[in-house]
């Protein structure tokens, strides 16, 4: 049956199940970072809050936006 879903990809991937220091995680991704850009993070692991208060104040640092997907995309959300 068709779900009407929309498989999302990104092209930027952390690493943050395996990288276990922050500070490279960080140095790892955000020197490439640039529009449009899809970031993948994971919400399994108990850095990711401080993982993520990092990254977006280097994204900050580096003059970018952080958007909503649906925004980026272009596609309503399902909820």
């Amino acid at each position: 049956s068709d779900l009407k879903l929309n498989v999302i990809g990104w092209n930027q991937r952390s690493l943050d199940t395996v990288i276990k220091d922050n500070n490279k995680v960080i140095k790892r991704i955000v020197p490439s970072l640039k529009n449009g850009d899809i970031v993948l993070f994971h919400d399994s692991h108990n850095r990711i809050e401080s993982l993520l208060e990092s990254f977006l104040q280097e994204v900050k640092n580096k003059n970018l936006e952080v958007i909503s997907l649906d925004q980026l995309i272009n596609v309503k959300s399902y909820a």
